[in-house]
């Protein structure tokens, strides 16, 4: 019987980008096992975390997947937490950067159909997608993308020490321990949990993401919103998007002080 095994290598970007954020010789290590897992025939991945040193280099990161033949590229938005919140508290890019990025991102995931899968760990990349390629939208949403917002009960991950959490970022809301409940039975109590049922009816969420008519394939990242305002319901502050409601209202007020 032979295991199925599927690898990830994180590169984040060019060997310049990548060794400021993780230290000098990262990318020749990284680069080494990516070769090596790539002649045994299990480079399944490579994944990039966006920020404000590497915007420009993710064409090289997809290069690198086509090169090695890796399947597929994540672009993970950042999510301040671990040693992103604490240590490098000015890596995000801002959100008009986000917005320039992802619209890159999607440019390399039509020019690399076919030879390398590109995906985006973000949930406004949705509205990118959605945006720009309305024809084709629900089947890349329902089967293809990877950044919907999970802590509304569609997760489960296990920690190193072995408790369970419901968002693969989020550290405060622990399920539970692997030593005292089952997997099963967390997913169980994780259905029927009112905080997260609360966290999937988006109809919840504050702010501009509350009334964008894209909140439904979006919501904003509950963690990043968290982690900026000290609401898990709040705004996702990495969005530069205008909601459509909310530009009216300001097209509706100039009018008003002009005449």
């Amino acid at each position: 019987m032979r295991n199925e095994v599927y690898t990830a290598v994180s590169v984040d970007g060019t060997r310049e980008s990548n060794d400021k954020i993780r230290g000098k010789g990262a990318y020749d290590k990284a680069l080494h096992a990516v070769k090596k897992l790539s002649e045994n025939g299990i480079l399944d991945c490579i994944v990039t975390t966006m920020n404000k040193y590497n915007l420009k280099d993710y064409e090289h990161v997809v290069q690198l997947a086509e090169e090695y033949k890796a399947r597929m590229v994540v672009f993970h938005n950042l999510v301040p937490v671990g040693r992103a919140g604490s240590n490098m508290p000015d890596l995000a890019p801002s959100p008009e950067e986000y917005e320039g990025a992802f619209n890159n991102i999607y440019d390399l995931q039509v020019k690399y159909a076919g030879k390398v899968h590109v995906n985006v760990y973000a949930p406004f990349y949705a509205r990118i997608v959605r945006e720009r390629n309305p024809f084709d939208f629900w089947d890349w949403f329902q089967n293809g993308f990877l950044g919907k917002c999970t802590i509304g009960g569609n997760y489960v991950s296990v920690t190193e020490n072995g408790d369970y959490r419901s968002c693969g970022f989020n550290e405060d809301y622990r399920l539970g321990n692997v030593k005292y409940k089952s997997l099963r039975s967390t997913w169980n109590e994780l259905q029927r949990s009112d905080l997260h049922l609360k966290l999937r009816d988006k109809s919840n969420i504050k702010g501009k993401c509350g009334v964008c008519e894209y909140r439904e394939i979006c919501g904003g990242c509950r963690t990043r919103a968290e982690y900026y305002t000290g609401d898990l319901f709040e705004s996702d502050p990495a969005c530069a998007y205008i909601p459509k409601v909310l530009r009216e209202e300001n097209e509706e007020q100039v009018i008003t002080q002009t005449t």
